[in-house]
């Protein structure tokens, strides 16, 4: 098995749960739309603090986006195409599309509408190694390697974060968290300002991989959901840990063995998802509510 193989995380199916034990405490709308209703939603409903998409992306077979019980239709996925990333309002995806995808060789960064229809924004882009389409906080723009480009059209800008690897915003759209390098995480306002750096260096599980692939961020930019990075061209999809950036300690998620994937809320408090389920904490990280596990695929939470 090469390298990318063994490195790339399937989002739904892996649960990265490594060091954990050994965590120290921290007490804590295009017209016509092919949206059909499904019976029953891919994961939580009432009361569940956001909303839980569920992505079926596989070469050669039909695009979908399970979320609020609906499923919407993005036609077939290519060969070459990869890191596919649904938009806030769930009618668009961003994705890669790559002349060899497996050597990562670079490819256009291309948006597709629901129904199928594609757009090039930008060509012969580098991706891999946590570089990949992020939906900015304006939901009508997608930036790659520092550049955010409009849906629309028009003249690509500069972020101001520069090319940076596993760039993600927060939910409120407000803040923002990145790998600085393989030891280092950045913590900024999204608007512009000094980051902060976070150093992940003496985490639990350096000794073999540090959790430097950034994940997702609280709107106070108090904590970031990590997982473990690598030096190859995959990307990692999955939590390991949560660093509170204040202190650097890694908050006790003994409770979840079985780790997938930590999101924070518009409340302050978040959603950690396993093997089990998924959990709502509050900003204290006590548990509030507990909801069915979503269906197979690759989850995206928005607020």
């Amino acid at each position: 098995m090469n390298r990318i193989a063994r490195t790339v995380a399937a989002v739904a199916a892996v649960a990265l749960a490594a060091g954990l034990a050994g965590c120290q405490t921290k007490q804590p709308t295009p017209a016509p739309s092919p949206t059909v209703q499904d019976k029953a939603p891919p994961a939580a409903t009432k009361g569940f603090p956001g909303t839980l998409s569920v992505l079926t992306f596989a070469e050669g077979k039909p695009i979908t986006l399970q979320r609020a019980g609906k499923t919407v239709a993005f036609g077939t996925a290519a060969a070459g195409d990869v890191l596919a990333r649904p938009s806030y309002d769930g009618q668009h995806l961003a994705l890669i599309s790559s002349p060899d995808a497996h050597n990562v060789a670079p490819g256009d960064l291309v948006v597709v509408d629901a129904g199928g229809e594609r757009r090039a924004l930008a060509h012969n882009l580098s991706w891999g190694s946590g570089a990949a389409p992020t939906w900015a906080p304006d939901g009508r723009s997608v930036v790659l390697g520092g550049i955010q480009f409009a849906v629309s059209g028009g003249a690509p800008k500069a972020t101001g974060f520069g090319d940076v690897k596993y760039l993600t915003y927060s939910v409120s759209g407000g803040t923002v968290a990145y790998a600085r390098s393989e030891q280092s995480v950045g913590v900024a306002a999204a608007d512009g300002g000094k980051a902060r750096s976070v150093d992940v260096s003496k985490l639990p599980g350096c000794e073999t991989a540090c959790p430097f692939a950034v994940q997702a961020v609280s709107d106070s930019g108090s904590y970031v959901a990590l997982g473990r990075g690598n030096t190859d061209p995959g990307h990692t999809a999955a939590t390991t840990l949560v660093v509170d950036t204040r202190t650097g300690e890694a908050v006790n998620l003994r409770a979840y063995p079985h780790l997938q994937h930590v999101w924070f809320t518009a409340a302050g408090g978040a959603v950690i998802a396993d093997d089990q389920g998924l959990h709502v904490v509050d900003a204290s990280w006590r548990v509030t509510g507990t909801f069915p596990a979503p269906a197979a695929g690759e989850l995206f939470y928005t607020a």
